[in-house]
């Protein structure tokens, strides 16, 4: 029986930001301050490494990691603008799933626990946290994040896989994972929780998963538009 639902955020319950923010055709900030696409890609992921694992204790901390970030990225690209510019730039992607923010909320209400496990960084959390409200919804208590963590969810020893057992009351083979890459649900089975590979490309995810959680026993069935439409993913 399933007693636990684990999310990921970017890809899932949010758009992932740094991809977003940095590549997007139109708004991106490679589009935005016309600078090669490889190359910022290339630096977002070098910047993801160096950030997705550093900790911080408060709120200036975490503040102030999040200036150090984009002066790596203004040094490399010898750029002038301002720390707020960036920052400005990213706020339009912090954005939520289409329905899945509702989906969790009815989860909730079904008394079903819920946890958070994702690779990110401590600001880009707190900016998702605090524009989502994922705090009204999601205890901190059970936000497992590879910041705090020191690794990530594809990490050998299963680290982050090993926190959410301890914050969550349900066994590892009472909870799922859900999650937007197959990398990451290939751990979570070889640790022994199951997980649901989510389609962050699709409009219908949210009632995709739904129906999942109903054939699962997870939430009651309900009428629709959504649960009518999701032949159409």
């Amino acid at each position: 029986m399933i007693k636990a639902i684990v999310f990921d955020i970017g890809g899932v319950l949010a758009f992932d930001i740094w991809e977003h923010a940095f590549l997007d055709a139109e708004k991106g900030l490679a589009t935005v301050l016309t600078l090669p696409r490889d190359e910022v890609k290339q630096v977002g992921l070098k910047m993801w490494e160096d950030f997705a694992y550093r900790s911080a204790k408060n709120e200036k901390e975490i503040d102030a990691l999040e200036i150090d970030y984009w002066s790596k990225f203004k040094r490399h690209f010898g750029r002038q603008e301002p720390i707020d510019f960036f920052i400005a730039r990213t706020e339009e992607f912090i954005r939520p799933v289409k329905n899945m923010l509702s989906l969790v909320q009815k989860l909730k209400e079904n008394k079903i626990e819920l946890a958070i496990c994702s690779n990110n960084t401590e600001f880009f959390h707190k900016r998702l946290s605090e524009k989502l409200g994922l705090m009204d919804t999601f205890d901190p208590a059970k936000e497992v994040l590879s910041s705090r963590v020191g690794f990530s969810k594809t990490s050998a020893n299963f680290e982050m896989f090993q926190r959410v057992e301890q914050v969550v009351s349900a066994h590892k083979n009472e909870a799922v994972l859900v999650d937007d890459r197959i990398t990451n649900i290939e751990r979570a089975i070889a640790f022994g929780m199951n997980a649901i590979l989510f389609p962050a490309a699709s409009e219908k995810g949210a009632a995709y998963l739904e129906r999942l959680f109903i054939q699962m026993g997870v939430l009651q069935e309900t009428v629709s538009t959504d649960l009518l439409q999701v032949s159409q993913i």
